[in-house]
């Protein structure tokens, strides 16, 4: 087991796609790079930020490592991160996220603003589209066709990923976005407060519905079988079946969950309670003791 640190709060953490290396975001102003067989920081970290970073995620390809800090995108080529980054300007921004092939690069922002740029020259796809409220959350479909984007007051937009247009009518939930999930390109999965929606794209006819004990804080969907599951402010890891939401799973801590990642057939979960969980998604039961830590447990 190995123990890295920075010299403020950890927000997030994310393996790149073939597991040789975990990235790292900080309150510090830095990523960090560090390489999991040998422990090692990696020689080109850190990668240093004017602000506190919020995110740092490899892209499914593995090629690029897109950060978000207050007002600026960042995304580096994964070949030599010695490279001066992309920087794509949007005042405030509130989320981002990279298109399943690394290509485009998306963010929100809180006057309700969302762009997309290329990420091999900072290109821009198209002008910019946008809500009337701060965006909350952005995903794209797995195939990289539609981007979906979701409001603090409950709008959910799906747009043509290549042109911008709208594919179906706005999609209209009772509270503010806090997930979204596309387990397949036809499925969308909204969370806001303690319902879980889906919706089926891009017709946007409404799905299976559920509503949990708790508000949702978390969601996260496996690359392995059907499964996507939900954390929650009371301490619940549910498993759910992604198709028609079944709960499959209800896996318990004793604070609110703040992280979910799958591995195969394994789920982590991270908690308030000082603790990280693995729970093996074939038997359910927990693979391992609890990992204890010194302190509330904010990424896995």
């Amino acid at each position: 087991i190995h123990r890295w640190s920075h010299r403020d709060a950890v927000d997030r953490i994310d393996f790149s796609p073939d597991g040789r290396l975990i990235a790292s975001a900080s309150d510090d102003q830095t990523v960090r790079i560090w390489e999991t067989d040998s422990g090692w920081e990696s020689s080109v970290s850190p990668l240093v930020h004017r602000l506190d970073v919020d995110i740092a995620k490899f892209s499914p390809d593995g090629n690029w490592l897109g950060t978000v800090a207050d007002s600026e995108v960042r995304v580096w080529r994964f070949e030599d991160f010695r490279e001066p980054p992309l920087v794509f300007p949007l005042e405030d921004v509130t989320t981002g996220q990279l298109s399943p092939s690394g290509q485009w690069a998306a963010a929100g922002s809180a006057s309700g603003l969302i762009g997309q740029w290329q990420t091999a020259n900072g290109q821009v796809r198209h002008p910019e589209i946008s809500h009337q409220a701060a965006i909350s959350q952005l995903v794209y479909s797995p195939n990289g066709q539609w981007l979906v984007s979701g409001d603090m007051v409950g709008m959910v937009r799906v747009w043509e990923a290549q042109t911008g247009m709208l594919v179906t009518e706005e999609l209209l939930h009772r509270n503010p976005i806090s997930a979204m999930l596309m387990p397949k390109d036809d499925l969308l999965l909204v969370v806001h407060d303690r319902i879980i929606q889906s919706w089926s794209l891009p017709s946007g006819e409404q799905g299976p519905e559920i509503v949990v004990s708790s508000p949702v804080t978390i969601a996260a969907a496996s690359a392995v079988g059907n499964f996507v599951a939900f954390g929650t402010e009371a301490g619940n890891a549910l498993v759910c079946d992604a198709t028609n939401l079944a709960q499959i799973y209800d896996f318990p801590h004793n604070a609110a969950i703040n992280s979910l990642d799958f591995s195969g057939h394994l789920l982590a979960s991270a908690s308030d309670d000082w603790s990280a969980h693995i729970w093996d998604l074939r038997t359910g039961q927990e693979l391992s003791r609890p990992m204890g830590h010194g302190g509330e447990v904010t990424s896995i």
